[in-house]
């Protein structure tokens, strides 16, 4: 199944490592810890750790997460600044290597367990999370249009009122021909006080690396009534770049927001380990270092 449409959570998250489950050595599991950076003459330290909040192009949570020999996720830990471990993710996954269940530990509790759901052509259509006390709390259902270059993904919270569960969002994306996401639109649904429309688009370089994200909203209703009645409007609201050095890694990450007038151009200086995995990564923010994300990697 390709991963490029059945992404686990139903999110695409740039996380780009170097990973060396492509090589010749097979990641059994990787330590990330992130704190704030303190230069000193001569090098840039790690201080207080704390996820980095602001994010940026790296994922850099807290986190252990083992791997098995096939490359697939089979628990991640999270953990605060006391680097004790406060929530677990148990992965189970079916004979063609698809992820069937992911169980949730809360201080070592079991807090809830989602199941995933495949269709008769291995395409995930539905995931279901089950509370500690059996009950439901949300569920996701997955549709496919323009031979599956179209997935439309509907979210549900569950209620004992409403059988059917209430509509809370609902998230269009469309795919290229390499299986790049290339546009998302988010629909936020029936219980939310104000209504949103928004959408995305994608470009990539030759190599398939994503190197801009526009984003857009719905102009507001008496936007759209100076319109003349035509079609609603949507403006561009904000624009990120990206560059890579020749591991595929985010090197640059320039975000500009039009209606703010706001920029944030990010910096990732990297140090790499024998394997060509990032084991250290100095985030700056306008020349400035800020964060400091280090990854402690075991190998098969």
């Amino acid at each position: 199944m390709d991963n490029s449409i059945k992404i686990f959570g139903l999110i695409i998250i740039l996380f780009l490592n170097g990973c060396a489950q492509d090589k010749d050595v097979l990641i059994k599991s990787i330590k990330t810890v992130t704190g704030t950076a303190i230069e000193q003459v001569d090098e840039i330290i790690q201080d207080e750790i704390k996820r980095d909040f602001d994010d940026g192009a790296i994922d850099n949570q807290n986190s252990i997460v083992n791997f098995d020999k096939e490359g697939r996720v089979l628990r991640k830990m999270f953990f605060q600044s006391d680097l004790e471990v406060n929530f677990t993710q148990n992965y189970e996954y079916n004979n063609l290597g698809d992820v069937t269940l992911v169980s949730n530990f809360q201080d070592g509790n079991l807090v809830g367990k989602e199941y995933y759901k495949y269709d008769e052509y291995n395409r995930l259509f539905g995931v279901k999370t089950i509370e500690a006390d059996g009950s439901v709390s949300n569920f996701t259902m997955v549709t496919y249009e323009d031979n599956n270059n179209t997935v439309i993904t509907k979210y549900y919270k569950s209620d004992d009122f409403y059988s059917q569960g209430i509509l809370q969002q609902t998230q269009i994306e469309k795919f290229d021909s390499n299986k790049n996401l290339i546009y998302r639109r988010v629909e936020f649904g029936e219980d939310m006080e104000v209504y949103q429309d928004r959408f995305k688009t994608y470009q990539y370089d030759s190599l398939n690396q994503l190197i801009l994200i526009e984003s857009y909203q719905k102009d507001m209703p008496e936007s759209f009534i100076n319109n003349g009645g035509r079609e609603a409007s949507y403006s561009k609201y904000q624009e990120e770049e990206f560059e890579y050095d020749e591991f595929g890694n985010v090197v640059k990450d320039f975000m500009f927001h039009d209606i703010a007038m706001l920029s944030k151009n990010y910096k990732y200086v990297y140090q790499y380990n024998d394997f060509g995995d990032w084991i250290k990564c100095v985030r700056y923010q306008n020349e400035i270092p800020m964060f400091i994300t280090l990854r402690d990697i075991s190998y098969y």
